[in-house]
């Protein structure tokens, strides 16, 4: 049985290099696998289960048919994504002419709905006081 040796130096945001017996490699982690320069491994969900496969030795096949899908996968999400945005640009295009084209009738307000005019007192006029309304004076009952 031999002995393994690995160790991995993070450089951030999931890059690293790992160290082993046969050399050193970069390799990036993401949260569906890991993709290197000497092959991949993608997680299943499953603890303790993953699918590795190295890219051999006939060079970069594996990496070039990764980036072949990638790419696929790419051109896919902008396609439907510009298909989305004629869809938008036709609707508010036709929402507009329709709304272009109604007629449209003024409403006219509602007699009450205006607030009434507050009359202003006229300068010459003294400003009246507060009205007042004669009390009748207290009597005392005389004592007994």
């Amino acid at each position: 049985m031999g002995f393994r040796y690995q160790k991995r130096i993070n450089l951030g945001n999931g890059g690293g290099f790992n160290l082993s017996k046969t050399g050193i490699s970069y390799s990036q982690r993401t949260k569906y696998g890991t993709v290197g320069s000497r092959g991949f491994s993608v997680r299943t969900g499953i603890p303790g289960l993953t699918f590795r496969k190295s890219w051999g030795k006939g060079g970069w096949a594996g990496l070039v048919a990764l980036m072949v899908v990638g790419m696929f996968w790419l051109t896919i999400v902008i396609l439907y994504n510009l298909a989305r945005l004629v869809y938008f640009l036709i609707s508010m295009t036709y929402v507009n002419l329709r709304n272009m084209t109604k007629k449209t009738v003024p409403v006219r307000p509602h007699r009450r709905s205006k607030p009434s005019p507050t009359p202003r007192p006229d300068p010459g006029k003294p400003k009246p006081g507060p009205k007042t309304v004669p009390v009748k004076p207290h009597r005392r009952k005389p004592p007994e």
